[in-house]
């Protein structure tokens, strides 16, 4: 409906292909064709060599969750690999940059045959046997840019494991560094050619909502929420009036546009334009400016300018019945930050950030916004946690800061009277989760949640906890039943089934995690007690410290710990 539904999901970037051919017995081939002479790179944890490769992300960014590697060690009959190294950095130059993303001695998973590496005079040798390795990812946002993928593999045989080149050969970019010295480009010394390595790297797109604005002439228009660039997107149909503010219920997907002309309200159709009458709001003297919904009550709310009321607004037949007055004058607008519960007003009279309460229509100033003039719409990005603001007046778009009222210019909207402004998201995953024997912040715990259906992963993203252990996670997922599951750092990863997503997501999937997974292996044990010795006398601050072995969250590792990884020994996540 609004841009967001179609967006491909587990997508893969593939730096491939891989084989170019088949053998005598119909199994793939990678082909190597004289004067080429390299085989295969290497990159052996056990040397310290490492192979690279570069890679684009696209679009807002990637949240990537496996990355495969493609490599054989010569002379196998299986899959040989028992553990890889991953490093991904900022730039093309292997030898700078920073680091995003390191992993080390990341278990592996076998993602299957694909093929044997030969020479194109000898097709139907079978003794380097090529497999896909997957090592999947702790759930990680990698921004758009250009980046050096970096990587090395352990084995249980003696040879290799070997890196072989994409197939048919391509001059590439490739690099390689020895005994852990520089990265130099991977030469294939038969053709004096840089050679491309294969890789497959599987991520969710970033996923971010739209803003829309409405001004008092009726037309539409899409905002940029990192630049302030309005783009047209159509016109309210004239039976609208003089519209104002805008709200969005996200369990129906209804938007509401107040007219200030006409006293009534309206839904609206954000494709078309076409409002749809509601109902007056019943009293004349009603000039509804602000308006918002809360999702927590499934209520819709106004302020009007007459008597700076706030009212509930029937949504069957747009009746509205006063709350409670405010002392202040002019117009008042509303955004509601679904995160944290609370409803925050703006008023033009004032050009200062207030909280509202709900209950009697009271305001709490918050403070001064100082810059707008004419403040106006406010709606708040629920994705990105950000309140924003524009005003008619110097034909800005802000963002706000809820804790002072402070406001920073996002850029230009251009000149208009633009008074309605509104946040469309995708669905989402609401719910709560409890961590177990955890006595330290909840506040800011990164949690990661996977959709499963069917046993294919079909979305996966990290989001972060408030002080009560809530989460809020986008998804673009089709509707339908799903097995979610849940980790967080050192607790086992938990699942729910079945929960039913629609097409504003689902509303309390809660989980309890249990406590004590020390190295991320989904399973309390020996390699638990063993991290958690190592550590063990050691604080905040402190050589040797490992947060990921203060389970009970008091900033040291002491027999409080023990007592929790032992009360957990042999316990296994799903």
């Amino acid at each position: 409906m609004f841009g967001l539904v179609g967006l491909a999901q587990a997508l893969v970037y593939t730096n491939g292909p891989v084989t170019d051919g088949v053998n005598g017995s119909g199994d793939p081939i990678s082909q190597l064709f004289a004067p080429a002479s390299l085989f295969g790179a290497g990159g052996q944890i056990a040397s310290n060599n490492w192979v690279a490769e570069d890679v684009t992300v696209t679009g807002d960014g990637w949240f990537v969750s496996r990355i495969s590697i493609y490599s054989y060690q010569s002379n196998s009959t299986a899959f040989t690999f028992n553990s890889a190294n991953i490093e991904l950095t900022t730039g093309t130059d292997p030898n700078a940059g920073s680091s995003v993303l390191s992993l080390a001695n990341a278990p592996v998973v076998n993602g299957g045959f694909v093929g044997y590496r030969v020479a194109s005079t000898t097709p139907n040798v079978t003794n380097r046997p090529i497999y896909r390795v997957d090592v999947a990812i702790p759930n990680t946002f990698i921004p758009p840019g250009n980046y050096m993928l970096k990587w090395s593999l352990g084995g249980t045989l003696p040879a290799g494991p070997w890196m072989p080149p994409v197939a048919p050969f391509a001059i590439g970019n490739a690099y390689q560094s020895l005994n852990g010295g520089a990265f130099n480009p991977l030469i294939d010394s038969g053709l004096n050619q840089n050679i491309e390595l294969p890789f497959e790297i599987e991520y969710f797109p970033q996923l971010t909502g739209k803003l829309y604005a409405v001004d008092s002439s009726r037309a539409l228009f899409e905002v940029d929420m990192n630049t302030g660039v309005k783009t047209p997107a159509g016109t309210v149909s004239a039976n609208a009036g003089t519209t104002g503010g805008l709200a969005y219920a996200h369990g129906t997907q209804t938007v509401y546009v107040t007219s200030t002309g006409n006293d009534s309200l309206y839904t609206l159709d954000l494709g078309t334009g076409t409002a749809t009458l509601v109902g007056p709001y019943g009293d004349p003297a009603i000039v509804m400016h602000g308006l918002e919904w809360d999702d927590t009550t499934g209520t819709l709310y106004g302020v009007s300018s007459h008597n700076n009321g706030l009212y509930e607004i029937s949504t069957v037949n747009g009746a509205a019945t006063l709350i409670g007055t405010s002392t202040l004058t002019s117009f008042t607008n509303l955004g509601y930050d679904v995160r944290n519960n609370v409803f925050y007003a703006s008023n033009s009279g004032a050009d200062s950030l207030y909280t509202m309460d709900r209950s009697n229509g009271a305001m709490s100033l918050v403070g001064p916004l100082a810059g707008p003039t004419n403040p106006n719409g406010l709606a708040y990005d629920w994705i990105g946690d950000r309140l924003f603001l524009i005003d008619n007046s110097t034909d800005n778009l802000y963002t706000v800061n809820r804790a002072t009222g402070q406001t920073t210019v996002v850029g230009s909207m251009g000149a208009g009277n633009t008074l309605g402004l509104v946040f469309i998201g995708p669905a989402r995953i609401i719910g709560r989760i409890g961590l177990q024997d955890w006595g330290g912040a909840v506040a800011g715990r990164v949690v990661t949640l996977e959709l499963y259906q069917g046993g294919v992963l079909k979305d996966a993203r990290t989001t972060t906890l408030d002080q009560f252990g809530r989460y809020m996670m986008p998804t673009l997922v089709t509707p339908g039943v799903y097995n979610i599951y849940c980790k967080a750092s050192h607790w086992l990863r938990r699942v729910r089934t079945p929960v039913v997503v629609t097409t504003a997501g689902a509303l309390g999937v809660n989980f309890s995690l249990v406590n004590g997974d020390v190295d991320w292996d989904n399973e309390v044990a020996i390699g638990d007690y063993a991290g958690l010795s190592a550590a063990f006398g050691t604080s905040l601050g402190d050589p040797g410290f490992n947060p990921e072995a203060d389970l009970n969250g008091d900033d040291e590792v002491t027999i409080g710990d023990y007592a929790i990884l032992s009360a957990n020994f042999g316990l296994i996540g799903d």
